[in-house]
């Protein structure tokens, strides 16, 4: 057990091409080999809702999901893909899942947003409800001595996600997101400090940037301490920063509170 985790968080702008997708978090998966034990993409990061259906697969016979457990495995690194499309047996629709892989190569949890994103305002039209199927479990796991809990852009905008993660003593919540532009200049950042705020846990945040067939992504990737503040973060353009989460620091955050 260690007291720190030190996390690689990925902005990205994502292709209409599945493979530069891939090729890109390839290139940043072994930028991070050597320093880091955790690196965190965004949703959708190898293809949009747009292109789903060329990887939408039973996950275990995804070849992109096969791929990353062997990178892996090479680079000695934990992979948290930010979701893909995972295909239901039942209907023409498909689960957004979120894939944790450790450095052994191994899926270690996955898990299905559970609240899909239905946004209508003057400036943002987004119906994901027509493709996706939503997930109905909240998943946390252990790595390295440390709770982890999983939830996915949307999920944000409802504390109970969260609450039910804390109840579940995780110390670090993931929110990989693809969270547009009208509504994250005003919601991204405050919805964060929240979570943080009321469950005293670590956030990391990896978003989407760019533009894609006319939809704008907020960029504005994040993490914040379990006292709410902003730890590091990057805000226009690709790129990739680093946080060190501490058990401690959240030991002593929960402490404070009865």
């Amino acid at each position: 057990m260690t007291n720190e985790l030190h996390i690689a968080i990925v902005q990205m702008e994502v292709d209409a091409s599945v493979e530069k997708n891939y090729e890109r978090v390839s290139s940043f998966i072994e930028k991070a080999s050597g320093t880091m034990d955790i690196i965190a993409f965004p949703e959708a990061v190898l293809a949009s809702q747009d292109n789903y259906k060329q990887i939408a697969t039973v996950l275990e016979e995804n070849p992109y999901i096969q791929k990353l457990c062997k990178k892996a495995k090479e680079c000695n690194i934990a992979i948290l893909l930010g979701s893909i499309a995972e295909i239901s047996p039942e209907c023409n629709k498909y689960w957004n899942t979120l894939v944790f892989i450790t450095d052994q190569g191994e899926i270690k949890a996955t898990y299905r947003k559970q609240h899909i994103c239905l946004v209508r305002t003057p400036d943002c039209v987004l119906d994901e409800t027509l493709t996706t199927l939503a997930g109905n479990e909240s998943v946390s796991c252990d790595y390295k001595g440390f709770k982890l809990g999983f939830t996915i852009c949307h999920d944000l905008r409802f504390p109970c996600v969260y609450t039910a993660l804390r109840k579940k003593e995780v110390e670090v919540a993931f929110v990989p997101s693809a969270f547009a532009y009208e509504t994250g200049k005003i919601h991204w950042h405050p919805l964060l400090a929240a979570r943080s705020i009321e469950q005293q846990m670590y956030m990391v945040a990896p978003n989407q940037c760019g533009n894609r067939e006319g939809r704008y992504f907020y960029g504005n990737s994040v993490a914040y301490s379990p006292w709410g503040e902003k730890l590091n973060e990057i805000q226009d353009g690709e790129g990739m920063f680093s946080v060190t989460i501490k058990k401690n620091y959240v030991s002593e955050i929960r402490s404070f509170f009865h």
